[in-house]
Protein backbone atom coordinates (compact mmCIF):
# COMPACT_ATOMS: atom_id res chain seq x y z
CA UNK A 1 0.00 0.00 0.00
CA UNK A 2 3.31 2.57 1.12
CA UNK A 3 4.65 1.40 -2.42
CA UNK A 4 1.74 1.80 -4.34
CA UNK A 5 1.00 5.38 -2.76
CA UNK A 6 4.54 6.80 -3.32
CA UNK A 7 5.37 5.09 -6.79
CA UNK A 8 4.95 8.33 -8.58
CA UNK A 9 7.34 9.74 -6.59
CA UNK A 10 9.84 6.43 -6.67
CA UNK A 11 9.37 7.24 -10.51
CA UNK A 12 10.59 10.44 -10.15
CA UNK A 13 13.37 9.93 -8.36
CA UNK A 14 14.63 7.27 -10.51
CA UNK A 15 13.97 10.05 -13.40
CA UNK A 16 16.13 12.64 -11.39
CA UNK A 17 18.61 10.11 -10.51
CA UNK A 18 19.34 9.01 -14.58
CA UNK A 19 19.22 12.52 -15.39
CA UNK A 20 22.15 13.48 -12.70
CA UNK A 21 24.14 10.29 -13.96
CA UNK A 22 23.80 11.23 -17.70
CA UNK A 23 25.22 14.86 -16.60
CA UNK A 24 27.60 13.27 -14.80
CA UNK A 25 29.12 11.04 -17.33
CA UNK A 26 28.99 13.69 -20.02
CA UNK A 27 30.64 16.32 -17.77
CA UNK A 28 33.59 13.40 -16.87
CA UNK A 29 33.60 13.03 -20.92
CA UNK A 30 34.11 16.75 -21.47
CA UNK A 31 37.11 16.97 -19.21
CA UNK A 32 38.92 13.87 -20.26
CA UNK A 33 38.07 15.16 -23.99
CA UNK A 34 40.22 18.62 -22.75
CA UNK A 35 42.75 16.63 -20.65
CA UNK A 36 43.68 14.19 -23.47
CA UNK A 37 43.79 17.61 -25.85
CA UNK A 38 46.42 19.33 -23.32
CA UNK A 39 48.63 16.44 -22.85
CA UNK A 40 49.31 16.07 -26.91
Amino acid sequence: MFLCENRNQLDRLEHYVANISAYFEHNVGEVCLKLRFLCK
